[in-house]
Parts: structure tokens; C-alpha cells; sequence
């Protein structure tokens, strides 16, 4: 049973959570600086606020994990990434944008009574974007009433929680007190919404019975992205291998890499058109060998002669690998160029 300790227990959370503490106050300061910072501020603007609301959906999706939320990571910053969690952004501007409307033409009861929907209604909608992953999902109303009915009388402490931080962010901007003190209240009725909405999905595990089927998987350019991230870090160590002399370690590092890689033939072309940007992109070659090998055995014929081109470029005394020899002489049919033909009828012939 729900008691008014337990509301104030979330009332009070923020504050008592280190990590979201020092993100309500990291934010504070740089909203503070964005507002008075000018033509500069809007540039600032453009990364704080997709940072914040990214930062929001972290603290539901810890807090419905019964875990303490993390501290801002950089990654929040990135406009790449997660676009589907920056939906609330849209959502929450259009709701400004009404309650000012109301505000300034003088039906202050239209528009705290619009700010108190907002505010009931955003929890519901975080919750279903953190289960789901999907913007469309959480402006669904049988999605958001599934939610409500999940969390049962548990809804009515977030409701409670909720619309007190919106009272909080009606009474700063109704009695026009200082520009930092209703940036402070306003993020921190935004961090309540989450953080409370979290707790509520933790104790009634909605994201369980929620029925929303297939969930969203990441999107084939998140997921490239990030292979590309351990790729290019990959990349970075073995070049300091083969700049200090340890080529044949920088070599051996890039290959357990590919090896490791679901898609090896992905990767071999992703690090074999890399290192030839090198300085010295003779440590490509080995890599090219072991490309040039799989062209061969998936019949990717065109783009194995390609790949020896390339290979040629670099040193022109390159060499198939013993193994390939054979399977490299069906090549000659689709070559025309008499330089290149000689090479492989005597690269191939060779013992």
C-alpha cells in the first residue's frame, strides 16, 4: 500500500541519487550559459537539450532496472545516436509551446490545466519509448492506457510526483524568479517524471506485460556505426604497433579482430581500405593476401582482381598466398590487361 512517505521518497530522490544530482546541476550550469551566451547560446542549445532528454530515458531505464542511474556520458551529446529517444523533445515543445499560448493570452486556468495533462501524460509516454524504442508506439493512447493499467494504484504516486514538479515549474515562471532557480525547478520536475516513472515500471514490471510486440531492434546505421567505433580503435593500436616496428603484432592484432567479426569479409575490406591511407601501406598487403583468399572462395571474382590491383599499386613484387595459386588462375578469363595477365600466369605458376 502506497503511503505519503513513499511519495516523498520520490519527491526527494534526485537529490538524494549522486549521479542524477550532478546531472541536475551539470545541466543547470550549461542551460544557464546557452541562455546567456548569445548566437553562441543556440549552438550550445542544439546539444544540451537532445543530451537532456537522451539523459531522461537513462534514468527510467535505470531506475526500471532497479539500478542507480549513471552519471552524463558524452555519448548523450551525439545527434547519431538513439534518434528515437529525442521524440520527447518534440513532444514536450509542442506541450511549451500550448501552455504559453493559453498563458499569454490570458487563460491561465486553460494553461495550468494543460501544463498538469502534460505532465500526467509524460510519464506514460516515457515509459512506453523506454520498453519499446519506437516514437510512433508511445503516442499510441491504447499504448499509454496499457501502461497506466499495468501500473495500477501505483499511477497515482506518479501522477502525485508529477504534477508537483509541474506545479514546482508553474510557480517559477509565475512569480518570474531568477532565470537559474526555474532552470534548476525545471529539470528537476523532468528528472522526477523519470526517475518516478522508472520506479513504477521496476515495481510493476509493465515492460513484461505490456504485450507491445517485436520489439525495435537498433537501426542497420547504428549498428554500423558502432562496429565501425571498435574498428577504428582496433585500427588506432596496430598502427602504433607497425609505427614502433612490430608489424607483424599490428598485423596479428587486425586479424584476431576480423576474425572475431561476424561478418569477416566486411571487416577485411573495412581494414584493407584503411591501412592503405597509412603512410607506409605496405602492412596492408598481408591483410589484401587474406582478402584476395576469401574473394576466391566466395567467387567474388571482379573484386578479388580489384583487390590484387590495389595490392600491385602498393609493391609490385606482391604475391598471392601458396593456397590461392590455383584457384587464382580462373582470374586470367576476366583480365585484359597484358601486364596484369603475365603477373598471375607467373604468380600462379610459381612454386
Amino acid at each position: 500500500m502506497l503511503t505519503p512517505r513513499d511519495a516523498l521518497d520520490e519527491l526527494l530522490y534526485p537529490l538524494k541519487d549522486p549521479a542524477m544530482l550532478l546531472a541536475l546541476l551539470f545541466f543547470s550550469v550549461l542551460f544557464s550559459l546557452a541562455i546567456f551566451s548569445g548566437p553562441f547560446g543556440l549552438w550550445l542549445m542544439t546539444a544540451i537539450v537532445p543530451g537532456f532528454f537522451q539523459y531522461l530515458l537513462v534514468v527510467m531505464q535505470a531506475r526500471a532496472d532497479n539500478k542507480e542511474a549513471p552519471a552524463v556520458d558524452v555519448e548523450l551529446f551525439s545527434l547519431a545516436q538513439r534518434l528515437w529517444s529525442l521524440f520527447p523533445m518534440v513532444l514536450v515543445t509542442l506541450a511549451g509551446l500550448t501552455v504559453y499560448y493559453l498563458a499569454s493570452t490570458g487563460r491561465e486556468t486553460w494553461a495550468v490545466l494543460a501544463l498538469g495533462l502534460t505532465f500526467m501524460l509524460l510519464p506514460l509516454s516515457l515509459a512506453v519509448l523506454t520498453i519499446t524504442h519506437s516514437a510512433i508506439e508511445c503516442l499510441r493512447p491504447s499504448r499509454l492506457w496499457l501502461v497506466a493499467r499495468n501500473w495500477g494504484h501505483h499511477y497515482l504516486m506518479v501522477i502525485a510526483v508529477s504534477v508537483t514538479g509541474g506545479g514546482l515549474v508553474y510557480l517559477t515562471l509565475h512569480y518570474d524568479l531568477f532565470v537559474i532557480v526555474t532552470i534548476l525547478f525545471t529539470l528537476y520536475a523532468f528528472l522526477l517524471i523519470a526517475s518516478v516513472g522508472g520506479h513504477a515500471l521496476a515495481i510493476q514490471e509493465a515492460e513484461i506485460e505490456i504485450s507491445i510486440p517485436d520489439p525495435v531492434l537498433p537501426g542497420p546505421l547504428e549498428v554500423e556505426k558502432k562496429e565501425n567505433q571498435v574498428r577504428t580503435h582496433v585500427l588506432t593500436h596496430a598502427y602504433g604497433m607497425v609505427s614502433r616496428g612490430n608489424r607483424a603484432g599490428g598485423v596479428r592484432h587486425i586479424l584476431d579482430d576480423i576474425h572475431d567479426s561476424p561478418d569477416q569479409l566486411e571487416s577485411f575490406r573495412w581494414f584493407f581500405t584503411q591501412m592503405l591511407n597509412w603512410k607506409s601501406p605496405d602492412a596492408a598487403l598481408p591483410i589484401g593476401q587474406q582478402l584476395i583468399s576469401l574473394l576466391l572462395v566466395r567467387q567474388l571474382d571482379q573484386e578479388a582482381i580489384k583487390t590484387i590491383v590495389r595490392c600491385r599499386h602498393v609493391d609490385s613484387a606482391f604475391n598471392l598466398l601458396e593456397a590461392d595459386r590455383i584457384p587464382a588462375q580462373r582470374l586470367g578469363r576476366h583480365i585484359h590487361d597484358p601486364e596484369l595477365k603475365d603477373w598471375l600466369v607467373s604468380s600462379t605458376a610459381s612454386k
